[in-house]
């Protein structure tokens, strides 16, 4: 269960995100998620792995409020933009690049790619298949 003190500083750290989220139980719901994906990887650093779920758990927030979206328009597609059309509103995407499960879709936000040069910095990086 995610701590207060988790709370607090996830607040602290990622304004922008949490300035719509009154519940605290959304917020430790995602910290909790987070923890299940951090705490499964032993090669953290103890200094670097409360920090390590707390951006894991804004990408987490990030790709859910992603997904929302998308559902509401209709489509699923993600990648980078190839191609806009403003009459009849036409947008393609390259999802050539897409990552496979083993990357988890981290490169997707600015979140996930922190939490990646994080874990890049511990002593064991293996990406998993």
């Amino acid at each position: 269960m995610a701590t207060d003190e988790e709370l607090a500083q996830f607040r602290l750290r990622f304004k922008a995100i949490t300035a719509d989220m009154a519940d605290d139980d959304e917020v430790r719901m995602y910290i909790d998620d987070a923890h299940r994906v951090v705490d499964d990887d032993s090669a953290w650093r103890e200094a670097d792995r409360p920090i390590g779920v707390l951006y894991m758990a804004a990408h987490l927030v990030m790709m859910a409020r992603a997904a929302d979206t998308q559902a509401k328009q209709g489509g699923v597609q993600t990648g980078a933009v190839t191609s806009i059309t403003v009459a009849d509103r036409t947008v393609q995407f390259d999802t050539s690049s897409q990552e496979t499960t083993s990357g988890s879709g981290l490169s997707q936000t600015i979140y996930g790619q922190q939490y990646l040069m994080m874990l890049r910095r511990n002593p064991v990086f293996i990406m998993r298949a």
